[in-house]
């Protein structure tokens, strides 16, 4: 049941790694890679849900950490999953400084990997989201949806793992 997706970013000279994540038995972990702001997380079976910055302490409501704050409230049990449940969303800038300070891309096996590949994007700036949401669920849009969004749907993990790309967030 272990399946790992990396998501990384190109500009076509270097390949970064924005993310890692990975479906296990146990629940879902995702890893966010800025070294200005590292975050991990992790979604249990039983529905358990852990925001933490530098994996060592839960991020409590604290504006000082300068980190989105999402409530970790237990959250449904993935066993009989149904909808749709948020992960994480941040705005990530894509100028060639910003990206020299994630990680290089280093080739090994995985299960999918999802690529943003900035010489297709309009803007610099971008708005990344992490959902899960059940087998065939109709993914809730607002008429307020930026056109320029992309979704990638890892349909490899049940619930679903979609990765939602805005342009100009």
């Amino acid at each position: 049941m272990m399946s790992e997706i990396a998501v990384v970013i190109t500009d076509g000279a270097s390949v970064r790694k924005l993310s890692w994540i990975k479906r296990t038995s146990k629940g879902f972990y995702l890893s966010f890679l800025d070294p200005s702001n590292p975050i991990h997380i992790s979604y249990h079976e039983d529905g358990e849900f852990h925001l933490r910055k530098d994996t060592t302490r839960p991020i409590k409501e604290d504006v000082s950490l300068n980190v989105p704050i999402i409530p970790q409230w237990p959250r449904q049990p993935l066993t009989n999953f149904y909808g749709v449940e948020e992960i994480y969303s941040f705005v990530l800038d894509l100028s060639p400084r910003s990206l020299s300070c994630l990680p290089s891309f280093k080739k090994r096996r995985c299960d999918g990997i999802f690529c943003i590949d900035t010489r297709y994007l309009r803007t610099n700036i971008i708005a990344v989201e992490f959902k899960l949401i059940s087998r065939n669920f109709p993914l809730p849009l607002n008429s307020t949806e930026p056109h320029s969004a992309f979704y990638y749907f890892a349909t490899l993990t049940t619930p679903w793992l979609v990765i939602c790309i805005k342009e100009g967030a």
